[in-house]
């Protein structure tokens, strides 16, 4: 069974309960982790970081026959500059039913869309009528919004407003903040302008998106400065893998902040 939404129960547990150790946080390895790199199927640049979460990575070469509900979290990077691939837009529908069914959805892009002009995405569910712009005017500076939280200061490291600067394309791009759906958590955006979002997660169905501008298949391929290169394979990617699941709905990173990461992880695994 998919991980599932416990809202009522989660928030009636914000109230009073104390910060827990960050290390003690982590996927169970029993959580299948299936990761694609479109154009570049064979990238095994995203194995590790979900090994070093704690969680098991399950390969996919060919998207068009993968079956999405073999797996608990579905990690998507896309390697060109350029729109994604027939394959896998040819796979939106069901990539909607994982999700809802209460699947967790992490996507790094790096097409984000058409240059300086506002492009629809008809590949993430729930999006509705975003507006997604590529842009590279201040790619080199990502500072986080919502801070402390299971993203920022996660089981793996700790991440500030300097942590992901200096990619030379730390970002492709970004999404009018103002077009996300609702109930949409931006955790990092283009510089200082908290009007574009680099990185944001929303509920949808069961599941969770969580959608982002970096190029994370560059650095998880060592292809990046190598502080970068460390800052992203030892605290960014982990983090986010075991950060996401452990809380339910995104909107609720910022309000728990360091509290109720094993709970909220608990309750996940009380639902299977």
């Amino acid at each position: 069974m998919k991980l599932m939404v416990a809202l009522p129960l989660m928030r009636a547990l914000t109230a009073g309960l104390a910060a827990v150790a960050l290390g003690s946080a982590a996927l169970r390895a029993q959580v299948s982790v299936g990761y694609f790199t479109d154009f570049y199927v064979g990238s095994t640049g995203p194995a590790a970081g979900i090994t070093t979460a704690g969680g098991t990575p399950v390969p996919i070469t060919d998207i068009t026959v993968f079956d999405f509900s073999t797996v608990e979290i579905l990690v998507i990077n896309q390697s060109a500059n350029s729109p994604h691939s027939s394959e896998l837009m040819a796979r939106a529908a069901d990539l909607a039913t994982f999700v809802q069914a209460g699947g967790i959805l992490l996507f790094h892009d790096r097409y984000v869309g058409d240059d300086y002009a506002a492009t629809p995405n008809t590949l993430l569910p729930g999006i509705g009528n975003a507006q997604f712009f590529r842009d590279f005017d201040l790619d080199d500076d990502i500072d986080f919004l919502n801070a402390p939280n299971l993203l920022t200061n996660g089981p793996f490291g700790v991440l500030d407003n300097t942590s992901l600067d200096g990619g030379n394309s730390s970002t492709h791009g970004y999404v009018l903040t103002s077009t996300l759906p609702a109930n949409t958590t931006v955790l990092y955006t283009v510089g200082s302008d908290h009007t574009k979002a680099a990185g944001f997660a929303y509920p949808f169905g069961n599941g969770i998106v969580f959608y982002s501008t970096i190029p994370l298949d560059h650095y998880l391929d060592g292809s990046g400065p190598a502080l970068l290169n460390q800052s992203v394979q030892n605290i960014y990617y982990p983090n986010l893998l075991a950060g996401i699941a452990a809380v339910p709905e995104p909107s609720t990173w910022a309000m728990l902040g360091l509290g109720l990461l094993v709970v909220g992880w608990q309750l996940r695994r009380r639902q299977r």
